[in-house]
């Protein structure tokens, strides 16, 4: 399995309700396998996350175990990898000892989104005397795993005594090169605590970023961080971080700003709570940051909320971008029209509308229109003259019966994730006369430049192997985002959990463009590809299988054939 370039083959994906899709699906691990690095006779007994890595062509998951060795909350989770070659190891496992002299795993976390040749993960880690500690493991430095950050270990940068305080970490973020970026909690000297923010080094240690009590700058004297610090760092060494503020001018205890932290440490402003917002009618002022990001070739795309004049809850949040000299841009303003809907749909809420900004500046954004209030998801140009749409709650889509419409949960379109490649998914809830009263479960995934269709719903039947078919369970499967990146994936898998009614779990791969022509998955479609579906078909295995009906048959020769010459 090589999930940076062309899947394998094509799975399909058939329904009683649902017309097969033509985006794939492929199965990767089914739970009932043997999991390696364990007693005999332990099985994989279901998934709950997986992430996937480009760079390392590789899958990691977390698993509960079942066996006669099994003991419920001793040894019953872990952390595996499904390596490039197809390969399964063991990474972490509850009761295995951890990277921390004298101390096991006590629990073992969801794997961190990953980017780079990285991956962490949370975990709690005891000792014999009874000890616990939340910490964050990662193999980033020299590649073997090790603690980043631990309950109890000393805080760098800090006066001494000062130490990392119960467990909290807040929104841990990769850059590129594979290091994290972190909020975290410190006890100090005396017994008061603190916030800070941290920057993991290419040698695994820690570099101090921001503290509460620094001064804030670009605000009033007497201005400083107070806490709930977290940000994100890009390849140039800039880290922009949220943090919340106090000081004598300072009369909400929520206030907060966004700077931007230079690669040679100098601290910038860019929003804040009180401050003038830009581009917008004096006395509108910044309320409180929302989402951020940023964008190709340096740059920040920031939302917020607004308050002042002539502020209302129909016009209070706003979407900006700034450029490398702090210049701002107006991406979105809230009330005003949506781009392409000739002044029939106008801008929600917008200060948390962002989900990714993708590798050539455009973004994919989530929000809901004023009137009627659904939500829609799609990509907003980079200067924001223009939006596609992808998909509509309360709307049709050709991929389920006409009568049929793609609901919404919480929020309305639920769950998105979506990668700087532009492979988006998400889950959402059906909706019709022939559903019944209890909405639906579904996945939609796909590519911001070729749409979204239908991956899985209740009774979508999916080959998992040679004759073996199964039905997706009405449990609400899991998506989870991928971290491709430029250069080495156009694509970027996607990884998927599903539950089938006779209550087995799958880990498979969605590729939007999937290649099923390239039987050696090398990236390209070639005469070796001939060699490898003969190779296939004598060992009857899933690359045999190129026109998805979850056979292998001499009908897939003709088949291949077809794939071949359609290419990728």
């Amino acid at each position: 399995m090589k999930p940076a370039k062309c899947l394998l083959s094509c799975v399909a994906i058939s329904s009683v309700a649902a017309i097969a899709h033509s985006q794939s699906l492929r199965p990767t691990l089914l739970s009932g396998s043997l999991a390696p690095g364990t007693e005999s006779g332990t099985e994989f007994a279901e998934f709950s996350r997986c992430v996937v890595n480009a760079e390392r062509s590789e899958t990691v998951f977390k698993a509960t175990l079942s066996g006669p060795a099994i003991i419920a909350d001793v040894n019953d989770e872990g952390l595996w990898a499904i390596r490039s070659d197809g390969s399964v190891e063991l990474v972490a496992r509850q009761g295995d000892a951890a990277p921390l002299p004298g101390f096991t795993y006590g629990s073992v976390g969801i794997p961190i989104e990953r980017a780079g040749s990285a991956f962490a993960f949370f975990a709690d880690v005891v000792n014999g005397n009874g000890d616990e500690f939340r910490a964050i493991v990662s193999d980033a430095a020299g590649g073997a795993l090790g603690i980043v950050v631990r309950e109890g270990m000393s805080a760098p940068g800090l006066p001494a005594g000062a130490e990392f305080s119960s467990g909290v970490y807040t929104n841990p973020r990769f850059t590129r090169d594979g290091l994290l970026t972190f909020g975290a909690r410190v006890l100090l000297p005396g017994g008061s605590s603190s916030e800070s923010l941290y920057r993991q080094r290419a040698d695994g240690s820690l570099k101090l970023l921001s503290v509460a009590g620094d001064p804030a700058p670009g605000l009033p004297a007497g201005t400083t961080f107070a806490g709930s610090m977290w940000g994100m760092t890009n390849a140039a060494g800039e880290t922009a971080f949220r943090a919340t503020i106090d000081g004598p001018a300072i009369k909400n205890p929520v206030d907060a700003g966004l700077w931007l932290r230079a690669s040679d440490g100098a601290v910038e402003l860019v929003i804040a709570a009180g401050i003038q917002a830009p581009l917008l009618p004096a006395g509108v002022q910044i309320d409180l940051p929302g989402r951020f990001a940023f964008v190709p070739g340096g740059g920040l795309v920031v939302g917020t909320t607004l308050q002042g004049d002539g502020v209302t809850d129909s016009n209070d949040s706003v979407l900006y971008t700034v450029d490398t000299s702090g210049v701002f841009g107006l991406l979105a303003l809230e009330g005003a029209d949506v781009p392409g809907t000739d002044g029939s749909l106008q801008y929600g809420h917008v200060s948390n509308l962002l989900e990714r900004v993708m590798d050539d500046g455009r973004l994919i954004v989530r929000f809901r229109s004023q009137d009627p209030g659904d939500s829609l998801l799609g990509v907003l140009s980079p200067d924001g003259a223009s939006f596609d749409l992808l998909v509509a709650e309360n709307a049709t889509h050709p991929d389920l019966m006409p009568d049929e419409l793609v609901g919404g949960f919480g929020s309305g379109l639920s769950q998105v994730v979506a990668n700087e490649a532009g492979v988006v998914a998400f889950h959402t809830f059906l909706r019709g006369p022939d559903i019944g009263p209890v909405d639906e479960p579904a996945v939609f995934a796909g590519h911001a430049d070729t749409g979204v269709g239908l991956i899985a719903r209740r009774g979508t039947t999916i080959s998992v192997g040679h004759a073996d078919v199964r039905v997706v369970d009405d449990r609400v499967p899991g998506v989870i985002t991928t971290l491709a990146l430029k250069g080495l994936s156009e694509t970027g898998p996607l990884g998927v959990t599903l539950r089938f009614d006779d209550d087995s779990h799958a880990i498979l791969e969605f590729d939007p463009h999937p290649c099923p022509a390239d039987t050696n998955n090398d990236g390209l479609v070639t005469p070796a590809d001939f060699s490898a579906w003969i190779t296939a078909f004598n060992n009857q295995a899933p690359e045999c299988d190129q026109n998805g009906d979850g056979l292998c048959t001499p009908a897939d020769f003709s088949s291949w054939i077809t794939n071949f010459n359609n290419g990728c």
